[in-house]
């Protein structure tokens, strides 16, 4: 069962029957990912045109793109993500140098030395476990603003935590923070 050479594909031929495909796909319309600009900032985007081409709809759409102003809301999110980020490692830091000061005041054995060491781990990848879900759910600046609240939360509660329960509810409480 042989095949006519008409009907073989090689590699010219397949590629020439895409670019036909994609000139009718330019022709018919197709929608683009990038949000093609209103017809005002066209006309003052260059000559004014009944159909403008596609090359003038790309060469409008970067130009907008260009000019966006990012949002000062995202620069506050930075600004609680990378406050988060420094607080877990200053964390980190301090409870070696603060178990010293609380296995005395608090007489702390060494089992709770290592709840209230690495029940933040613990609380972090448990929360880490749920991020994914609750991003796809809620977005990231819901996520982000409640991570840093819980964050700010475990630390008012830690602060003025009178027992060492206390101390460890405090302790989960960051490390739920931490996670998302």
């Amino acid at each position: 069962m042989s095949r006519k050479s008409s009907d073989d594909y090689n590699l010219r031929s397949m590629s020439n029957l895409m670019g036909e495909r994609r000139k009718r796909a330019a022709d018919d319309g197709e929608r683009s990912l990038i949000k093609a600009p209103s017809s005002a900032s066209l006309s003052s985007a260059g000559p004014s045109a009944a159909s403008p081409a596609p090359a003038d709809l790309e060469r409008a759409a970067r130009k907008q793109f260009q000019q966006d102003v990012t949002p000062g809301f995202v620069y506050v999110l930075a600004a609680f993500s990378a406050i988060g980020g420094f607080l877990f490692g200053y964390d980190t830091g301090v409870v070696s140098g603060a178990m010293l000061l609380l296995k005395r005041d608090m007489n702390i054995t060494a089992l709770w030395q290592e709840l209230l060491v690495s029940g933040t781990v613990a609380a972090a990848a448990v929360s880490a476990l749920l991020g994914g879900c609750l991003n796809g759910l809620f977005g990231r600046r819901v996520c982000i603003l409640t991570a840093s609240s819980a964050f700010a939360i475990g630390g008012i509660v830690m602060g003025s935590a009178p027992n060492k329960e206390a101390l460890l509810v405090g302790r989960l409480i960051v490390g739920l923070g931490l996670g998302k």
